[in-house]
């Protein structure tokens, strides 16, 4: 048992929680996500990020990574469900972004999109949004995506190929054996210029 910072409730951590937690130290649950887990996990090069806009899909409530990022000099925007409303984030769901077209230079999603979306249509919705709000040559970043829903994004993101390229890179043996699995994946999303 551990106490939510947010609310001051005992919370019970099931073991893949507490094995992130192992890993970095803080709570993956709650945003404890910081630089040294975006970039294992994602294979993010932030030298590139500097000075451009990055929104972070699933940030959780402590938004670790953008408080890092910014440090740093790389402009990010956070969302996630564990959000206060009243913060400049924003709190709501990735299949409903409140942005315009072409918004982001990039997306990063870690342990949230697609790793919580069970449904297929979500998953699609979800993608969909990622294309729109990415700006020509942006690039979104997520992972960990295990083997069925590599076979899932595949044939959805297939459907977009017309304004997309996209590759599954498999994670470190490190990485995967952090999650208990015998093989997981990063995807980089690339949007075509039309």
């Amino acid at each position: 048992m551990e106490e939510n910072p947010i609310n001051n409730q005992k919370i019970e951590l099931t073991p893949l929680q507490k094995m992130r937690r192992e890993f970095e130290g803080a709570s993956f649950l709650t945003g404890g996500r910081g630089l040294l887990a975006y970039g294992e996990f994602l294979g993010i090069n932030f030298s590139e990020m500097k000075g451009k806009s990055v929104l972070e899909i699933g940030s959780g409530a402590y938004e670790k990574f953008k408080k890092e990022a910014t440090r740093i000099g790389i402009k990010v925007f956070s969302s996630s469900v564990h959000l206060n409303e009243a913060r400049p984030s924003f709190y709501g769901r990735a299949q409903e972004m409140p942005f315009g077209d072409n918004v982001f230079d990039y997306e990063v999603a870690l342990f949230s999109v697609p790793y919580y979306l069970d449904l297929k249509e979500e998953v699609k919705i979800t993608v969909a949004e990622v294309i729109r709000t990415l700006k020509p040559h942006g690039r979104a970043y997520f992972s960990p995506v295990l083997p069925g829903k590599k076979v899932i994004l595949d044939d959805i993101l297939k459907k977009f190929s017309d304004s997309i390229s996209y590759n599954f890179f498999p994670l470190p043996k490190s990485l995967t054996k952090l999650l208990r699995e015998k093989t997981a994946y990063r995807l980089v999303v690339t949007k075509k210029d039309k």
